[in-house]
């Protein structure tokens, strides 16, 4: 992490391990990372208790259709709630063999062959390759549901689905 000279800390690293401390955020920002997670769920949860009562989470994820990711189906708000109640954790794989079988390499040129990308993907808790899930904003809105937050903004532009969630409702941080 970087801490500022006005108090402001910037963490870079493992989103699963965003440290627990005293300090709360007004905001926590993830671009591209939640679908790389294996139990989104449990690290929504721990990065709302990192947040202000009024804070807010902003989760940018691309859209399936725009990446190699197109020939796979969204991800069910059933799937998750599974994953997030058995306490899955990162070094879960359950998703490969969907992944492997419908990855579209043609749109993934650093994955390489079909071989490298196999042999990274399992791998994959040393280097967070895979899209363990795939979203779109309806998706989202069922998270939001049940992490109780409340969805105060979402925008889809290109390949990024931008969406926001507020703690404690009502629009307190807007």
């Amino acid at each position: 992490h970087k801490e500022y000279k006005n108090g402001g800390i910037q963490y870079f690293g493992d989103a699963m391990k965003l440290p627990d401390n005293l300090q709360k955020y007004d905001f926590i920002i993830n671009s591209h990372v939640l679908e790389h997670i294996a139990n989104p769920l449990k690290a929504l949860f721990h990065w709302k208790n990192q947040l202000l009562s009024s804070g807010i989470l902003i989760l940018v994820l691309p859209k399936k259709e725009l990446c190699f990711d197109h020939r796979r189906s969204i991800t069910k708000v059933e799937t998750l709630i599974d994953k997030y109640n058995k306490n899955v954790d990162e070094d879960d794989l359950s998703s490969l063999d969907e992944i492997l079988k419908l990855h579209d390499l043609s749109m993934d040129q650093p994955a390489g062959t079909f071989e490298q990308f196999k042999k990274r993907s399992l791998d994959n808790f040393n280097n967070r390759c895979l899209h363990h899930h795939v979203f779109d904003i309806e998706l989202l809105e069922q998270i939001a549901t049940f992490i109780d937050m409340e969805v105060v903004f979402k925008y889809i532009n290109g390949l990024d689905q931008i969406i926001i969630f507020e703690k404690g409702g009502v629009l307190g941080f807007w």
